[in-house]
């Protein structure tokens, strides 16, 4: 995890069995252990996708998120187009693995 996000923190899904040849996935993990993946290549891009997901024209603002962080913060954002975003696909679903995690866990605390 490397930032906060709207709904919790934000980091990198580096699980052992994702393609290496793809970019690494970005994911938003919230308060009740839900993990979200989040559409984008790198961080940046990422975290202006979740913001512009939440507005009413979602193209518009990830446009005006890019230029903004382009010229006021100098941050460029390859994407700006929010149809081409990458979305990974996601070889191991996090919720699905952290389910067998607690239920193994769980049995072993147990004896079950």
């Amino acid at each position: 995890m490397v930032a906060e996000g709207c709904r919790g923190w934000i980091g990198y899904w580096t699980y052992s069995d994702e393609p290496q040849d793809q970019p690494t996935p970005i994911a938003e993990i919230d308060t009740e252990a839900t993990v979200w993946s989040m559409s984008g290549r790198t961080l940046t891009e990422a975290c202006a996708a979740n913001l512009a997901f939440f507005n009413d024209h979602p193209a518009a603002e990830l446009a005006r998120l890019a230029d903004r962080l382009a010229t006021k913060l100098g941050v460029p954002v390859s994407r700006r187009d929010y149809d081409a975003l990458h979305v990974p696909d996601l070889a191991v679903d996090p919720d699905v693995l952290f389910d067998e995690f607690n239920g193994a866990e769980l049995a072993r605390l147990t004896g079950r």
